[in-house]
């Protein structure tokens, strides 16, 4: 289970960090979050989709690594794989951000404290003498990079669902018996309404730099592929994928 607490020098002097990227943690995630700024990048390696939090009620893009909940068929544990790109939001596990408890305006880094690769006696340092190292300052940079790259896919997710091009959808899954499933939750854009753009709306989108994020969305479908090829792999055959959109 884990443990984030916020990265305090007063508190956490003597932690230490294997910066080995956490393959454990990323083996078991069915889904990572993507910011719009890697979309492209990680339309290389995986197919991008919109997801709702039930919770919050917010939309994020997510990098879909299986089919099946808390597994990861493009990777596993040991950090096997041929992925050409791992986001952000994984490959800087065991941190997170967070809100500092300290001033609730403030986003800091919070740190899993019970992940395998935090410690006291072995990594890199975090501190020294009270001051963040600069192997710690350069995780902070990441995180801040990480911090932008959401709220810019904030911008983007309200700039698309203005214009309606997000809609749900569903995959239906077959496996060669025939035996159809269905993966729910999941929303893609529109190409439909996408097409159907004013001149002026898409001008806008490219004023904005979005259709390079879309694009790579759009591509990424393509990614399917890997997923079957990874399930298949595992005894797990798929013979057939179906986007079906979902209409109210």
């Amino acid at each position: 289970m884990s443990d984030f607490q916020p990265v305090k020098p007063e508190q956490h002097q003597q932690l230490k960090l294997d910066p080995s990227l956490d393959w454990e943690f990323i083996a078991r995630q069915h889904q990572l979050e993507v910011t719009v700024t890697e979309a492209q990048q990680a339309a290389s390696s995986f197919p991008l989709f919109f997801i709702k939090n039930s919770e919050t009620g917010t939309t994020s893009i997510a990098a879909i690594t299986s089919f099946v909940m808390d597994s990861n068929v493009l990777t596993d544990d040991k950090g096997e794989h041929q992925l050409a790109y791992v986001p952000l939001a994984a490959s800087l596990r065991p941190f997170a951000l967070g809100i500092d408890p300290d001033n609730d305006k403030n986003i800091i880094p919070y740190l899993d404290l019970a992940s395998s690769l935090v410690s006291e006696s072995q990594g890199e340092a975090l501190f020294n003498d009270g001051k963040a190292t600069p192997f710690f300052q350069r995780y902070n940079q990441q995180l801040e990079q990480f911090y932008l790259g959401q709220l810019e896919t904030g911008k983007f997710i309200k700039a698309l669902e203005a214009l309606d091009l997000i809609q749900p959808i569903e995959l239906e899954i077959t496996i060669p018996s025939g035996k159809k499933s269905t993966l729910k939750g999941l929303c893609h854009l529109n190409e439909k309404a996408l097409n159907a753009l004013a001149e002026q709306d898409q001008q806008n989108l490219l004023n904005q730099g979005y259709f390079a994020a879309i694009f790579a969305m759009l591509s990424s479908m393509t990614q399917l592929n890997r997923l079957i090829q990874g399930h298949t792999k595992l005894g797990e055959p798929i013979s057939g994928i179906n986007i079906v959109p979902v209409t109210a």
